[in-house]
């Protein structure tokens, strides 16, 4: 049943277990004090040398990367824009999980593919979703407006 063509699962599985960890680790460190900005500053100043570090090891062209993002303004667009998405979604995480929790934060949060079947049909023209999926949404639809109004 589970073939090397479902790494693809294992992987954003594992994503999820590594970000409900981060999730719970951050709430303790906010309701410490620690600000989100802050705790951001600090989580992207140690991930610029760690990624630096990674990518040296990993022999990646750096520099090459740069260019076809500087060298076509719609590379660089979409990049500018996924820095500012980026940015707003993890500030509006943090400042979500400060306000509330950590549990109820990512469970909303958790609508995100919802959002991301829409821009890429709304910006690529591209339609990702079949019945499966579709029943899925619905199911996360009615899962976040039942925690909205329990909660």
């Amino acid at each position: 049943m589970f073939t090397p063509t479902h790494t693809w699962f294992w992987l954003a599985v594992g994503a999820s277990v590594v970000w409900g960890l981060v999730y719970a680790v951050s709430e303790k460190i906010m309701k410490a004090g620690v600000s989100p900005t802050v705790y951001m500053l600090l989580i992207s100043f140690l991930l610029t040398i760690f990624f630096a570090v990674l990518a040296y090891l990993q022999k990646d062209d750096v520099m090459g990367q740069i260019n076809i993002i500087l060298n076509s303004k719609t590379v660089l667009l979409l990049f500018l824009l996924a820095l500012f998405c980026y940015m707003a979604g993890d500030l509006l995480i943090y400042n979500s999980i400060k306000e509330k929790n950590a549990t109820i934060s990512s469970m909303i949060e958790i609508s995100y593919p919802l959002f991301t079947f829409l821009f890429c049909w709304l910006l690529f023209k591209e339609v990702q979703i079949n019945l499966g999926i579709a029943i899925g949404g619905l199911l996360v639809i009615a899962g976040v407006t039942f925690i909205f109004l329990k909660s």
